[in-house]
C-alpha cells in the first residue's frame, strides 16, 4: 500500500535528487554567525573594546577566547574589566589566531614588530644627529638610545609616545 502511494515515491526521488552535484550544492547547509551581527556595532575606541569585540563577535567566553590564543583566562580578565594593557606579543597572537593587522590595534603594535630601530635610523641620518645628540633630544640615555638602535630592548608605549611627540615614528 504504501511502496506505490505518492509519498514514498517523492521521498525516494528527492533521496535520489539530493545525491546529485548541484542539488548538495545549492541546498547545502551554511553557517551564519548571528554573533557577528549582534555585535559588529560594538566599540572599537580602545584596545580593550577591540578585544571584547572580538571575542563576543566569535561568540567565546573569556575562557574559550583565551585558549585560542594560548593566554590564561584571567590574562583576558584583566585587559577586558582591569584595562591592564596587552603585551605586544598578546595582540600579536590574538591578531594571528583572528586573521587581524596589527594597525587594527593601533600604531603602537604595529611599529612595535616593524623594525621601530630602523625607523629612528632614518630620523638621525635624515638630521645628520649623532648618537649623543639625539640620545640628548630623546631625553634618553646614550647606552639606552644604543640600546633601542641595535634591538636590545623593545619599543615601549612611553618611548613610542615620545617618538611620536618628536614626529620620528
Amino acid at each position: 500500500m504504501y511502496k506505490n502511494s505518492t509519498w514514498t515515491r517523492c521521498k525516494i526521488s528527492s533521496c535520489i535528487l539530493y545525491q546529485t552535484a548541484t542539488y548538495r550544492e545549492i541546498f547545502k547547509p551554511f553557517k551564519v554567525n548571528l554573533y557577528y551581527y549582534l555585535y559588529k556595532d560594538l566599540p572599537e575606541d580602545t584596545v580593550f573594546q577591540k578585544i571584547i569585540k572580538i571575542r563576543k563577535t566569535h561568540n567565546l567566553d573569556r575562557y574559550e577566547f583565551a585558549k585560542t590564543i594560548g593566554h590564561h583566562w584571567s590574562t583576558v580578565q584583566h585587559w577586558e574589566i582591569d584595562n591592564v594593557p596587552p603585551k605586544p606579543e598578546s595582540i600579536k597572537d590574538i591578531c594571528n589566531a583572528y586573521d587581524y593587522n596589527l594597525k587594527y590595534f593601533g600604531e603602537y603594535y604595529h611599529a612595535y614588530f616593524n623594525a621601530p630601530g630602523e625607523l629612528i635610523r632614518k630620523w638621525k641620518l635624515k638630521h645628520g644627529y649623532s648618537y649623543s645628540q639625539c640620545a640628548r633630544i630623546l631625553g634618553l640615555s646614550y647606552s639606552g638610545f644604543a640600546r633601542i638602535m641595535n634591538g636590545k630592548i623593545n619599543l615601549s608605549i612611553g618611548m613610542y609616545q615620545l617618538l611620536k611627540r618628536n614626529n620620528i615614528l
